[in-house]
């Protein structure tokens, strides 16, 4: 519909123009994530989506003729144009990059379920999104890109206030940060302290079971010495605190 709008009827011309576009300008992500780092490549990047999803569902939503796209050549050509920035914007952040993130942003002992965790919801959102898309776009059209914008908002928020920077640390350093709980907007900033000082999640879980065993050594012993006073005889404590007392 969009690019029968811009005068082209040829599906085949549509998706050579978009899987160009996208394939393209995904080797410019592994630019961005390596110079510019997570947080502002996420938060540049959803601002960037944000902005191109809000100007293609007004302009798809109120000046495109969806019953006969060829009569508004100039909504249609809008649309054309911001979906390839949207994609441009996605391409090169959120597309590659959500997973390197998932792949190092969780602590060490949990790392495995949560990429699964991960990238199971991320299928599963796909295929739900996939499929109700026809039901929703029939009753409210392009208006529905107004979901995805917000739900964009919403990711900035999110990224700025709970993803931690992992450009140039180790996935050690990364764990630290957590233990040391260090403010996510303050991350970028962060320095590792000595390696005689480091300390990751897991040497801090192990750490803790070590002292609440030694915890629970300490309480049996100390139980156990008291059922023994007290089993002991009345004058064996007379003795140890010197002797009988007499009138």
């Amino acid at each position: 519909m969009i690019f029968n709008g811009a005068g082209i009827s040829n599906t085949y011309v549509t998706q050579m123009i978009l899987g160009g576009v996208n394939f393209g300008t995904t080797f410019g992500g592994l630019y961005v994530i390596e110079h510019f780092g997570r947080r502002k490549s996420l938060i540049t990047g959803g601002i960037w989506m944000f902005i191109c999803f809000m100007v293609f569902a007004s302009v798809g939503h109120f000046s495109l003729d969806v019953n006969d796209p060829p009569a508004t050549p100039g909504a249609g050509k809008a649309m054309v144009v911001f979906a390839c920035l949207f994609i441009t914007g996605f391409a090169m952040t959120w597309g590659p990059m959500v997973w390197a993130i998932v792949a190092e942003l969780y602590p060490s002992r949990y790392r495995a379920k949560a990429m699964a965790m991960a990238t199971a919801s991320n299928w599963l959102w796909n295929f739900l999104i996939g499929f109700f898309t026809p039901f929703i776009t029939h009753d409210i059209d392009f208006a529905y890109g107004y979901v995805f914008a917000g739900c964009l908002f919403f990711a900035v928020i999110i990224v700025y206030f709970f993803v931690i920077e992992g450009k140039d640390k180790t996935l050690e350093e990364m764990d630290m940060m957590y233990v040391m709980r260090v403010k996510p907007w303050k991350s970028s900033k962060w320095e590792p302290p000595a390696p005689e000082y480091q300390l990751t999640t897991a040497q801090l879980m192990d750490r803790n079971v070590a002292e609440g065993y030694e915890k629970e050594e300490e309480t049996a012993s100390g139980k156990k010495n008291v059922d023994a006073d007290a089993d002991a005889p009345a004058h064996m404590h007379e003795e140890a605190v010197g002797g009988p007392s007499t009138a």
